[in-house]
């Protein structure tokens, strides 16, 4: 009888671990299975902060974005014309080829064109007398770019006439090219500027008026009080040097890709 009893206590000691321990296989997955499921908010977290909600990086640039998916949607390449004075393309690796190698490098893709429509030192007078808004409307952009032509206006029109001729060619552009994003942009800073950043700023303002978008890469420039300035990214002639087209594209291509706040 002893022999039966302590049989059955051993049996009842076996069941007793045998659940203890399938009670505790449970209680383990019970509590892994929350922290699989918080892995996958965070993941999910994590994404959303580096793409936007369009599937491009975070920080691009809205209009610009727009424009960008637009294209990759319909499998059509963006043209970007950036327009203005010849200072544009005074060297050889200049803001629009940079611009547009330092585009297609960040977003990974070919199908980003940079066409220049620029008008040499022409006045703004001069370039609308010849139909300057014309020939970069006839561009056909997606995004325009406009540098209007303050500095090469400076001192030979006034700047209510260059701000008027300024709205009157990006009105062109937009009347050819209703759905075209547009962003203007003030021409390279110039060393001890006086009467110049005078004008530069109501072109600021003008553009702030009209609701449209302003690019303000002189903040990426030397201060103009500063030597450096116009010892290193300037020529002689006040047109930007190797290094003044590197910084000024550069400068472009943060405000698109929202690597860096201008």
């Amino acid at each position: 009888m002893k022999k039966i009893g302590f049989a059955t206590l051993i049996i009842v000691f076996i069941a007793v671990m045998v659940y203890g321990k399938i009670h505790y296989d449970q209680k383990i997955a019970s509590t892994v299975q929350p922290d699989e499921e918080h892995t996958e908010e965070e993941s999910s977290v994590s994404g959303a902060e580096t793409t936007s909600s369009n599937g491009l990086p975070e920080g691009t640039q809205e209009e610009f974005g727009q424009k960008l998916q637009e294209s990759i949607d319909a499998g059509e390449e963006l043209t970007i014309v950036l327009s203005g004075s010849g200072a544009l393309e005074s060297a050889e690796e200049n803001v629009p080829a940079l611009l547009q190698e330092k585009l297609r490098s960040f977003y990974e893709t070919e199908d980003i064109t940079v066409q220049a429509s620029t008008f040499g030192d022409s006045t703004s007078l001069e370039v609308m007398a010849a139909d300057g808004d014309v020939t970069a409307a006839e561009l056909e952009p997606d995004v325009l770019i406009f540098e209007p032509f303050v500095l090469n206006d400076n001192g030979k029109v006034s700047v209510d006439d260059t701000l008027f001729n300024t709205n009157a060619f990006v009105n062109t552009v937009e009347a050819a090219n209703p759905e075209a994003a547009v962003f203007i942009q003030p021409p390279q800073p110039v060393y001890e500027a006086r009467y110049y950043i005078d004008q530069v700023e109501a072109l600021q303002a003008d553009a702030g008026e009209n609701n449209l978008n302003y690019i303000n890469h002189w903040e990426a420039w030397p201060d103009t009080e500063d030597a450096e300035l116009e010892e290193q990214y300037l020529e002689e002639n006040g047109d930007p040097s190797v290094e003044g087209h590197e910084l000024w594209a550069q400068a472009l291509t943060d405000y698109f890709t929202g690597e860096e706040a201008l």
